[in-house]
């Protein structure tokens, strides 16, 4: 069922534009983006959705979001119909940052501002985000903390790691895991790295994890997508006990609710990504008012544990 709304929810997302009446007179001009977004299987992304076009109906714009679907040609093949279309700016959430380069010049030559949400790509005219290492020691420092305070410093904790290295950009991220873990806990040991961005995937691999190295008693993850799924893989292989921690990265609504019920998903780290796609419209509203913000708009990172669940 879980999937089906995600689905469903992605479908209605991809529908069209987004339009908001009495935002503006009718003699002025509406402001018309185009979004491209990683991947709606992601719930990340769908929360970054669901801020954007909070916002863009708050302006009065007129917003048409499409799935990226992890895809380097298929972001570049609705960039080419963005520009096509002649809208005013374009969001880029992007799976292959390189990839992108040269349309998003080609946008700007057209007179098209371009907006990077999560990760940049080069030329972009405004990006927030975050610093991906920093966001990668942020959730391992969490994994860290759960070895301390559940096992001896002489007992040796293995641990499995769920990276995206597919992505470039991501892989400081993964790499900022494992630095955290390791520093924090001595006693911890890696033995099993595994790539995962979303629920299905992440339980398929979880499962495979489980099996070659069942001792495991931590995972950490680079998002919360992938965190559901070796929840899910972790409790159907029955090892969801008392000292099993999987952590994740981004404080989606659905990993919160399963922090919340007291599942072995234990923390993620909150970058409020609904409010995150209301900021990013409001950074285009800025730059197109104003022209280029140069440098990264850093996203809060919030750690969310047990401890704090109950400001979520």
């Amino acid at each position: 069922m879980k999937k089906l709304i995600v689905f469903l929810l992605a479908v209605f997302l991809l529908t069209g534009a987004v339009f908001a009446g009495g935002q503006k007179s009718s003699g002025a001009k509406t402001i018309r983006v185009g979004a491209t977004l990683q991947d709606l299987g992601n719930v990340y992304f769908i929360d970054i959705a669901k801020g954007l076009e909070e916002q863009a109906k708050n302006l009065g714009w007129q917003l048409t979001i499409a799935d990226g679907r992890s895809d380097a040609q298929t972001q570049i093949n609705s960039i080419e119909n963005f520009i096509t279309e002649g809208v005013n700016a374009i969001i880029i959430a992007p799976y292959d940052s390189a990839a992108l380069v040269p349309y998003v010049a080609r946008a700007k030559q057209r007179g098209i501002r371009v907006i990077c949400v999560t990760q940049a790509v080069d030329g972009y005219e405004g990006w927030i985000g975050t610093q991906e290492r920093d966001y990668g020691l942020a959730g391992g420092t969490l994994a860290g903390q759960w070895i301390i305070d559940h096992f001896p410093k002489d007992q040796t904790v293995e641990v499995g790691i769920i990276s995206y290295p597919e992505m470039e950009t991501i892989i400081d991220r993964g790499e900022g895991l494992k630095e955290a873990i390791l520093k924090m806990a001595p006693n911890a040991r890696i033995v099993n790295e595994q790539s995962a961005a979303t629920p299905e995937r992440g339980e398929q691999v979880t499962a495979a994890m489980l099996q070659a190295n069942p001792n495991i008693k931590v995972i950490a993850c680079i998002n919360d997508s992938g965190a559901l799924g070796a929840l899910n893989a972790v409790q159907a292989a029955g090892k969801a006990t008392d000292d099993f921690c999987i952590v994740g990265l981004d404080a989606t609504e659905e990993a919160i609710a399963r922090i919340k019920e007291g599942t072995v998903l234990r923390a993620t780290v909150d970058i409020a990504p609904v409010q995150t796609g209301r900021d990013t419209i409001d950074l285009a509203a800025k730059v197109l008012q104003s022209g280029p913000i140069s440098g990264i708009q850093v996203v809060k990172m919030i750690p969310v544990t047990t401890a704090n669940i109950g400001n979520y």
